[in-house]
């Protein structure tokens, strides 16, 4: 049976982990998968019978190594509290460590090279609150795209904000609005005061059991409300899955966002869909999104919105609670309509991140990068932050010549910094810091060495060009928007003090490569009588000396693979690389 994870966690029963998933199956019903599983990392390969005077743990012999080329042994514990107990104890006899700070269920998934996505083998009992219960099931990597359950939440309160008016929750084929009220209303839930109420919300999560709770602004807003009004009437907050109450982190630090953690379900707020998904607009408020979106509007305008809210409360609750809902509706079908939430899911079956951390660049390279460097017998370091000492280099920018020109040939390198990091091997794990120790080495423009082999990230990003060519063929848009807003993160997490790779001699030799390719392009054009009047990171403007848009545009594509072949040519003899640029001819500018 194929599934996908929706919420990864862990227990510890008697002494022992098991790593809990819960999910959706392909037949609609929710899953829970209990794999018993013990937390490991890695030292560097040192006298055991030593090591084993400090504390006592398991460990075994490997034939894995670290960036280095040193051997490694695996150390194999119960649960995982005791992994930074035995880190802090290594590191204070300077035993290296590695791979230490991987989350307990991430750790088990990478081992099962599960994306959130796989097929579940196994037999299973059954729970109130979840439909299939796993124990010790084969759990296998697979492709599938779920159809979660969604549910848009939205509530309306007093303009002082002590009073809860109503909660509005929409789905597909599902709407609600629950109302305090004495009077009996049509299509409304009433109840007689805010406890009444809130009992019953509870219930419909329950009984809707949804995988996706979403809202605009819905965790800073919405559910930190609800949070607060739970409390003060002394109501268990139950809408996990096993019955817990969800755990709130609420920040007010514009570099951290407020988090939720609700066993078995994902809060995504439909605002930070949008913005990780690079969708723009002039402000995110709602309104102005779903004007822009879907040609709508809310049903009460923002001038006195507090004071229009609290009249229709008392003087006419049905059309309140027609604003209520319809602000719920707007959200579900913004999502639908911009197709974010699919975008989401996608991402995460790329990456392996979970839907909620889609968005973390650092994350979903480590993800992908220890995947790649386990199979190949490579461990990865602990991530460390390191304070930045200086700022990396950008790309370039030439000073542009003004004139009026008759055509402006545009020109421009396809991902030139993913296609440099793939012909120069740029990868942490193919650094060397003392270029005498080594032969056969790639040298860059900033002096940084790298071995002259298949590197683990190039790797990485060959695979997921062949992917994009993949969706591209088939016409496959939201495969290829994933792809994208991945390939372009890789690069600049590499030069943050928060990635295990952090290495700005690395991030370096990408941005004086990109710096060098587009000179010596220049420079080459220029070798055929033709005049670059400006250059930016990976593009170049060519006065074209043709005599009509046809003839410019044919010259365009000429400059397009006479610089293709140059650097075929030219990286090979100098570099004894395959070359991935691709120079491409994007249009003419007409005077």
């Amino acid at each position: 049976m194929k599934g996908f994870i929706i919420y990864q966690t862990y227990k510890v029963i008697n002494n022992h982990a098991f790593v809990y998933l819960y999910g959706r199956l392909e037949n609609g019903k929710s899953f829970l998968t209990i794999n018993g599983y013990k937390p490991y990392f890695y030292i560097k390969e040192v006298d055991l019978p030593t090591a084993l005077k400090l504390e006592k743990f398991d460990y075994e012999k490997t034939n894995l190594k670290d960036f280095q080329g040193n051997k490694v042994t695996k150390i194999i514990l119960q649960i995982p509290k005791q992994v930074p107990e035995l880190r802090e104890l290594f590191k204070s006899v300077g035993i290296e460590f590695y791979e230490a700070d991987i989350r307990f269920p991430m750790r088990f998934l990478m081992d099962k090279n599960i994306k959130g996505s796989l097929n579940i083998e196994g037999s299973f009992d059954v729970e109130d609150t979840v439909d299939r219960i796993y124990k010790e099931p084969e759990l296998t990597p697979t492709e599938f795209k779920p159809e979660l359950k969604v549910i848009s939440l939205d509530i309306e309160t007093s303009s002082d904000g002590k009073k809860l008016y109503s909660i509005a929750l929409y789905s597909k084929d599902y709407q609600k609005v629950l109302l305090v009220s004495k009077k009996e209303l049509k299509n409304i839930l009433t109840f007689k005061d805010e406890s009444s109420l809130l009992n019953a919300f509870v219930n419909e999560i329950k009984t809707f059991d949804p995988d996706i709770i979403t809202g605009w602004n819905v965790l800073n807003f919405d559910l930190k409300y609800l949070s607060e009004k739970f409390k003060k009437h002394k109501i268990e907050f139950s809408i996990s899955k096993d019955l817990s109450k969800p755990k709130f982190k609420f920040s007010d630090n514009f570099f951290k966002a407020s988090t939720v953690d609700i066993v078995g379900r994902q809060v995504l707020d439909a605002i930070d869909l949008l913005k990780s998904s690079f969708i723009k607009m002039q402000d995110y408020k709602l309104s102005t999104v779903a004007s822009k979106v879907l040609g709508k509007s809310k049903l009460i305008g923002e001038l006195n919105k507090g004071l229009e809210i609290d009249r229709l409360f008392k003087e006419s609750p049905e059309n309140l609670a027609e604003y209520n809902l319809n602000d719920s509706i707007l959200v579900y079908q913004i999502i639908e309509k911009t197709g974010i939430l699919d975008l989401t899911i996608k991402r995460s079956t790329l990456t392996g991140m979970e839907l909620n951390k889609v968005s973390s660049s650092i994350a979903s390279l480590d993800s992908l990068y220890i995947r790649e460097a386990n199979q190949k017998g490579i461990v990865c370091p602990t991530s460390k932050f390191e304070e930045r000492t200086e700022r990396i280099k950008g790309g370039y920018v030439m000073d542009s010549i003004p004139g009026i020109y008759e055509f402006i040939i545009n020109l421009d390198f396809k991902s030139l910094y993913p296609t440099i990091m793939m012909t120069f091997n740029i990868d942490p794990a193919s650094f060397v810091e003392n270029p005498e120790t080594t032969k056969n080495l790639v040298k860059s423009p900033n002096d940084a060495y790298f071995k002259n082999q298949e590197g683990i990230l190039p790797t990485i990003l060959k695979k997921i060009f062949n992917e994009r060519e993949i969706a591209t063929k088939n016409k496959d848009n939201l495969t290829k928007q994933a792809l994208k807003i991945l390939l372009v993160s890789f690069f600049g997490v590499m030069a943050s003090p928060n990635c295990r790779f952090y290495n700005l001699k690395i991030a370096n030799a990408i941005t004086h490569f990109a710096r060098f390719i587009i000179q010596l392009t220049a420079k080459k054009i220029e070798e055929k009588g033709l005049r670059v009047i400006y250059q930016d990171t990976d593009s170049a403007y060519v006065i074209s000396n043709k005599k009509s848009l046809e003839e410019a545009e044919k010259q365009g594509e000429e400059l397009k693979d006479y610089v293709n072949d140059f650097f075929k040519d030219y990286i090979k003899k100098e570099y004894n690389r395959e070359s991935h640029l691709e120079f491409e001819f994007e249009k003419v500018f007409i005077k």
